[in-house]
């Protein structure tokens, strides 16, 4: 059996949180995605990727402009340090740099 949870009794804080400061002007650079998602800023490239899941494509955000950068059948992923894009793409995991042929790191599971 374990013990009682013990109860806290400390007070709660009387003043309200001081707010975030403010970002700024907030504006819009790109649109017209429909699922953009796993955003990952590379500081090699100074840029900002991410993918948009019903194109299947990775984009490269060079504010103020995005540049769609095709990856046929690509998926959600993540840009790492070496600023290579690894992911998903035909059902491989892949790493992948713009300019530079897709590499298969983990091919997809043979049909069995």
């Amino acid at each position: 059996m374990f013990p009682p949870a013990k109860v806290s009794t400390a007070a709660p804080p009387t003043a309200d949180p001081k707010p975030a400061p403010a970002a700024g002007k907030l504006e819009l650079v790109a649109g017209g995605y429909k699922k953009a998602d796993t955003p990952a800023w590379s500081p090699a490239d100074k840029c900002l990727f991410f993918t948009d899941l019903d194109q299947k494509k990775l984009f490269r955000l060079d504010p103020p402009k995005a540049v769609a950068v095709a990856l046929d059948g690509g998926g959600r992923g993540k840009v790492g340090p070496d600023g290579k894009w690894y992911g998903m793409a035909n059902g491989s995991f892949v790493s992948w740099k713009p300019g530079e042929e897709p590499k298969v790191i983990l091919d997809k599971a043979p049909d069995g």
